[in-house]
């Protein structure tokens, strides 16, 4: 069986609850992938229940994403991580393996949003994402939404993203009605391109 596809048959056949080892008391995250190295199922099994839920619960906080959305997501994040251990790509971790594996979620969920388009109404004295540089300011969108603090962030990419009007977000979101909704989003919107500015001059885009 070619490599890639074992791997895929060892994380689907994981349990889908978290196991009995917590996260603060794994130590060495060294050894872990040296577990994975070793495909040593029963280890990696337990890494895959320890992270999956807080993944789940952080991607769709952060993200504003559906629960099954950020366990796709989950499942393809873990079989990168994987197979880049496995593969030679990764064999020390500076930080930690949490952060390694979030980090690549973070790019999975960037790539999922990259592909919707959406059209933010942008500053006029900004460059035109349909510019040369179109896709580089695209992806600072994205970056600045994302780190912008809730409810900004969760707003925005329900808008934007997930294409829900006003009325359904200030139902989500447990807004008074439709108009305290967009009074929301109109502060958000300012900050958002405060920052864009900030960010683009900052990355000599602007």
């Amino acid at each position: 069986m070619p490599e890639e596809e074992e791997s895929k048959l060892l994380i689907l056949k994981a349990p889908m609850t978290i196991g009995s080892l917590k996260s603060q008391d794994r130590k060495d995250d060294n050894r872990d992938i040296d577990d994975i190295i070793a495909k040593n199922e029963r280890a990696i099994k337990q890494l895959y229940d320890m992270y999956r839920d807080m993944f789940i619960r952080y991607f769709t906080k952060t993200y504003s994403i559906q629960e099954a959305d950020a366990a796709e997501i989950y499942q393809e994040s873990f079989l990168a991580m994987y197979q880049n251990v496995v593969n030679g790509k990764v064999t020390t971790i500076t930080s930690s393996l949490k952060t390694y594996l979030f980090r690549i979620g973070k790019h999975k969920t960037y790539n999922r949003f990259r592909d919707a388009k959406p059209t933010i109404e942008l500053h006029s004295s900004m460059p035109d994402t349909d510019s040369e540089d179109g896709e580089l300011i695209q992806e600072v969108v994205y970056e600045v939404v994302f780190a912008m603090e809730n409810p900004c962030s969760r707003l925005l990419s329900l808008f934007y993203w997930e294409r829900k009007n006003m009325k359904e977000i200030a139902g989500i979101m447990n807004y008074k009605n439709e108009q305290v909704a967009k009074n929301r989003k109109s502060s958000c919107m300012k900050k958002l391109k405060e920052r864009l500015i900030a960010r683009l001059k900052e990355d000599g885009l602007m």
